[in-house]
């Protein structure tokens, strides 16, 4: 008896010392290594700013966890908001301005003429199972390797949803299906209209398939290729509540800061102060 508490106590210890040692005592089970292998190396980059705050590990149940949680309020520089607020991982964080800046801005722009201001988010980080099933394997939401898209804000006002633009206007149809085969390339799983409990969103994540980790899933699969663009580098749009918005015109009325909170401005604004995250429960 006394060994086994001793061996629990210098394996605790030793996990302790380690980062990205995700221990279940009860069930001796470890979060997968190559998850926190991509964190520190997409950490090097140093991805905080005025609109990504580092928050605190954490350390869900079972394997579920971040060891380096990201709270995201906006991406591209302050370019596109996400609401509400997201908490990713950074290999998530990373690919998906990756996406935004060549392919969705880009497509926005050539079906809508402006850009995408905000990302309508219904799911970042939460320890669950896929499609909340009893039983089933966690969810890559359960490591904040995973995003569930429910829409997009256009620089008018005008919202993009999946469950009525997936078969709504012609605009909004091209819009969906290009930026859909576009994640299916960009991302290692892609699910939308199609595939089960996804009618209503899209779901990208970066988890590991096949024995190389490599192998791409992508439900419905893209009917042609997404048609090659320049990358979105145009003017930017700051989308932080409080804080004055330029570039924009006044009918913007985006739900990152309410209309009353928006100011107009023909310059950036300075960002000197601390970012405004609402206070955590």
């Amino acid at each position: 008896m006394l060994r086994r508490v001793a061996y629990l106590t210098v394996t605790a210890g030793l996990c302790a010392l380690v980062s990205g040692c995700a221990l279940n005592f009860l069930g001796f089970e470890r979060r997968d290594a190559w998850r926190g292998q991509a964190e520190r190396a997409c950490m090097v980059g140093k991805p905080q700013s005025y609109f990504v705050r580092q928050a605190s590990a954490v350390d869900g149940k079972g394997t579920c966890g971040i060891d380096y949680p990201l709270k995201i309020q906006a991406l591209e520089d302050g370019t596109i908001g996400i609401g509400p607020n997201a908490t990713l991982n950074c290999p998530m964080k990373a690919t998906l301005e990756y996406w935004m800046r060549y392919s969705v801005q880009p497509a926005s722009f050539a079906h809508f003429g402006m850009p995408i201001v905000e990302i309508r988010q219904i799911s970042s980080y939460s320890c669950r199972t896929r499609n909340n099933k009893r039983g089933a394997e966690l969810s890559e939401h359960s490591f904040g390797n995973a995003l569930d898209i429910a829409g997009f804000k256009l620089a008018n006002g005008r919202t993009v949803t999946i469950k009525s633009g997936w078969r709504g206007r012609s605009d909004e149809r091209a819009f969906l299906r290009e930026i859909l085969g576009s994640a299916c390339s960009t991302f290692k799983t892609t699910l939308g209209p199609g595939a089960a409990y996804h009618g209503d969103h899209f779901h990208v994540d970066l988890a590991q398939h096949g024995k190389s980790g490599t192998s791409k899933y992508c439900k419905p699969k893209p009917s042609v290729a997404p048609p090659a663009r320049p990358p979105f580098v145009g003017a930017r749009y700051a989308a932080i509540p409080g804080q004055p918005r330029y570039g924009l015109a006044n009918a913007y009325t985006g739900s990152v800061a309410s209309p009353e909170q928006v100011s107009i401005a023909d310059q950036p604004p300075a960002f000197d102060g601390p970012p405004s995250f609402p206070p955590e429960n």
